[in-house]
């Protein structure tokens, strides 16, 4: 078997030794250059953002927050992702994954922000 990309294994979904039909799916894969982190923002907070806007996130394995990562708006979902009750709109977020990074992690984002040192 040949992944034509880097990536993170998600889920395997055949064993060693079971058989396989062509073009039967055997793994889940998400290209590391296509991760995105995605934040669910109230209408409210919608003016405020937009695309190429500068971010700052921190993972929340990380609790001293000592490796920021710096990140840009890559989209702005125009479809409520919530309710109608308290509609949130899904802002994704283009980063340089690495290594650290995991499927479903949690993050902390602040928009509008630029590293200018670490401390």
């Amino acid at each position: 078997v040949k992944v034509l990309t880097d990536g993170i294994v998600a889920k395997i979904h055949a064993s060693n030794g079971t058989s396989v039909q062509q073009n039967e799916v055997i793994a889940t894969i998400y290209p590391v250059a296509e991760l995105m982190v995605e934040v669910l923002l109230p209408e409210s907070s919608l003016k405020d953002i937009y695309i190429g806007m500068p971010v700052i996130m921190s993972f929340n394995w990380d609790p001293d927050e000592s490796s920021r990562i710096e990140g840009s708006v890559h989209s702005i979902s125009y479809v409520n992702e919530d309710d109608e009750d308290y509609p949130r709109y899904a802002v994704r977020i283009d980063f340089p994954a690495d290594a650290s990074t995991r499927v479903g992690m949690t993050a902390t984002v602040w928009f509008g922000a630029t590293l200018v040192g670490e401390q």
